[in-house]
């Protein structure tokens, strides 16, 4: 117990574990595979994103996001949706080392009805450990302007 209280206070930016549930989302986003995954996500998992219903929870409402999300990847009117994502900052671990947040400056570029489109947001992760690997408890999308 003593040695995961050490390393939780030694590391100063998530392990490349406890990212990857968050990069295999994007690359699946950014390569418009579907359905986009959703065993990255906790049971319990929370969603606040910037279109209605706004807040999604659980294993449905990470399913109901989901599938939005890959209805847009394949929208006549939204294409070329790719999310580009600046180093992890904010980071903060639990003492016991299994559960951390951070976030990452991210950019979204698409093209609406013909309109190349731009948005900067703050993208917010809470991850906890699932055994051996890592997953998303609570995702958060912020436009930042």
């Amino acid at each position: 117990m003593l040695s995961a209280f050490i390393l939780a206070a030694a590391l100063t930016s998530p392990t490349q574990a406890m990212t990857a549930p968050v990069y295999r989302w994007i690359d699946d986003f950014n390569a418009a595979r579907t359905p986009l995954p959703q065993d990255v996500f906790t049971d319990d998992a929370v969603i606040t994103d910037e279109f209605a219903p706004y807040v999604w929870s659980g294993r449905a409402g990470v399913r109901a996001w989901s599938e939005s999300l890959d209805r847009s990847v394949h929208s006549p009117r939204i294409r070329h949706e790719k999310v580009v994502v600046g180093a992890p900052r904010a980071f903060m671990i639990d003492a016991p080392g299994d559960r951390a947040s951070f976030v990452l400056p991210a950019t979204l570029t698409y093209v609406f009805d013909g309109t190349p489109s731009t948005d900067r947001a703050l993208w917010f992760f809470v991850v906890v450990k699932d055994g051996d690997a890592w997953k998303i408890s609570a995702d958060t999308w912020t436009l930042s302007d």
